[in-house]
């Protein structure tokens, strides 16, 4: 198994958040999920992305977070729409990485994250 640690630490300009859900899905997973040609920069796409994915049932809605669910979030105050992802690699921990940074682990408890959290789904497979 692939392990955790070795995805800690990636350049964002490497792995956006959605190719960082993407690896760790199939190094941790075996599971290959479909590329999404959408730059971090165009909100409403991303926005667009997760829920027809979720519509068509490739993603199935939680009501709260379970091990490698990804985890849609709004990092900005000031668009509404989801723009974010990360991807729950244990119980309560965040794998994720935004703009002009590396990937890192956060607490899904952490006020910051509470916030801007906007739902929570797993790969149909799992």
């Amino acid at each position: 198994m692939y392990n955790l640690n070795k995805f800690i630490g990636l350049s964002f300009d490497d792995f956006d958040c959605w190719r960082l859900v993407r690896l760790y899905y199939q190094k941790m997973l075996s599971i290959e999920l479909p590329d999404v040609d959408i730059q971090h920069r165009e909100v409403n796409l991303i926005k667009d992305a997760v829920e027809i994915q979720a519509i068509s049932e490739i993603w199935i809605k939680l009501n709260k977070p379970e091990k490698h669910c990804i985890v849609t979030m709004c990092t900005n105050p000031n668009i509404k729409s989801i723009h974010h992802l990360g991807v729950c690699v244990e119980e309560n921990r965040l794998l994720h990485v935004q703009r002009g940074g590396t990937s890192y682990l956060d607490r899904l408890d952490n006020p910051i994250i509470i916030s801007q959290t906007r739902g929570f789904y797993k790969w149909h497979t799992l």
